[in-house]
């Protein structure tokens, strides 16, 4: 006799990052168990912004106790904006918060502040403007608005961590966990960006920017397990963040935060008189020019038109990346590089993500850049070998490709000492 089926009903209202991972989803409103356990923004939140931002008043949970064993968070967000992986942490071993607060802040975290104003604002930036919006004009908005405090000490503890290898494990389960409270906190919010809440909500996700950024300094061994997963989704994060903050990006340059774009946009990259401005001084390789020329040749040349000019588009936007380098001399600042994710087109993340020989290539030559950043700050190592071993892997067999392939591996491939 046949078993009757246990009935089951299914439903099409689970959260966005349910549905992507085919998990089912117990659409508890404002954060399912899913993401509630990953510590990471859920999407049923986002149609409701909230009206009293309470995450502001709340006093933060005592820290889990730090084992001998790694403990991290995996964490995939995915709201209306961006459908992406965060990797908070490697692997996920239970969840980050424990189950009573305590009163206020604990010494801790007291320690973990003082750090990052006194030391990781420094590390930051090489100019002293930048300098400047870490040291104040951030924390600032932290002492306001708690989810950027934990966003503050999140990144204050992995740069613990790095200077403190015996404690490296207890820094790196604070740093998640800190996190986790962060987005608890930014998630509703980022729903309802406006004049009155966007500098915390900037400041945040600045820092989530950088905090993804430190996948590596974060994982195991300090290495980039999966290389094309990991920078889509700094990629897309990246992306995302930009388009939600894209209708404030006006008021950034007449208030504190000004320094975050002038310290980028040091000159006017479309300068038609200055195409190719002298490399004597930077940190370029001195063929860089030459280089993204031949890129652009053989893509001009040995591409469908309808693929062709969304590629030169994104040569052109690094054509752009090494004005700015050029320009910068030593004085380099990551934004210059990491503004190439958000202005290439769609189909190049989508070719990226389908490991398209030509997209990996161009991945190959944005890989340079990462390149000199890791040579400047601590917190952009350990991206472009990884990533230019697997696309070197990725396109063993398209011989047509080698030739061009040459420049990026000659460049990164090759140790350097940090400067």
């Amino acid at each position: 006799m046949l078993t009757s089926r246990r009935s089951h009903t299914k439903s099409r209202k689970g959260c966005k990052d349910c549905k992507r991972r085919k998990v089912k989803c117990d659409e508890t409103y404002p954060s399912c168990f899913h993401c509630t356990r990953q510590g990471i923004p859920c999407s049923l939140a986002g149609g409701n912004a909230l009206t009293d931002v309470s995450s502001d008043t709340r006093t933060p949970k005592e820290p889990p106790s730090v084992v001998g064993s790694p403990a991290s968070v995996t964490a995939t967000s995915t709201t209306d904006f961006i459908h992406l992986d965060i990797a908070l942490d490697p692997r996920l071993t239970g969840p980050v918060a424990a189950p009573s607060p305590p009163p206020g802040w604990n010494s801790r975290d007291v320690e973990l502040m003082h750090h990052f104003t006194i030391s990781t604002c420094d590390t930051l930036t090489s100019r002293e403007d930048m300098r400047h919006v870490w040291r104040v004009t951030v924390p600032q908005e932290g002492y306001k608005h708690s989810y950027v405090m934990h966003g503050m000490l999140a990144v204050a503890a992995v740069h613990k961590a790095q200077l403190v290898p015996s404690e490296r494990q207890t820094y790196i389960t604070l740093a998640a966990y800190h996190q986790s409270l962060g987005l608890e906190g930014f998630t509703p919010l980022m729903f309802d960006v406006n004049r009155d809440n966007w500098k915390p909500i900037f400041s945040f996700a600045s820092i989530v920017v950088l905090y993804v950024y430190l996948l590596p300094a974060r994982s195991e061994n300090q290495r980039l397990l999966t290389p094309f997963p990991s920078i889509l989704e700094l990629f897309s994060f990246v992306r995302g963040i930009q388009s939600i903050m894209q209708k404030f990006v006006n008021y950034i340059p007449r208030t504190s935060f000004a320094p975050i774009i002038w310290s980028v946009w040091i000159t006017d990259v479309d300068d038609p008189m200055n195409p190719h401005p002298p490399l004597e001084n930077s940190c370029l390789p001195r063929d860089v020019y030459q280089a993204l020329k031949r890129l652009e040749s053989a893509f001009d040349g040995g591409m469908r038109a309808d693929f062709r000019d969304d590629y030169l588009k994104a040569i052109d936007e690094l054509m752009k990346v090494t004005r700015l380098l050029a320009h910068a001399g030593v004085s380099v600042e990551s934004g210059m590089v990491m503004f190439w994710p958000y202005v290439i087109p769609e189909r190049i993340m989508l070719d990226i993500e389908a490991l398209n020989p030509h997209a990996l290539l161009l991945l190959s030559y944005y890989c340079v850049f990462l390149n000199i950043l890791e040579g400047r700050y601590w917190y952009s190592r350990g991206w472009a070998k990884p990533l230019m071993a697997e696309i070197d892997l990725q396109l063993s067999h398209h011989r047509e490709l080698a030739e061009l392939l040459k420049w990026p591996k000659e460049q990164i491939m090759v140790d350097r000492a940090p400067m």
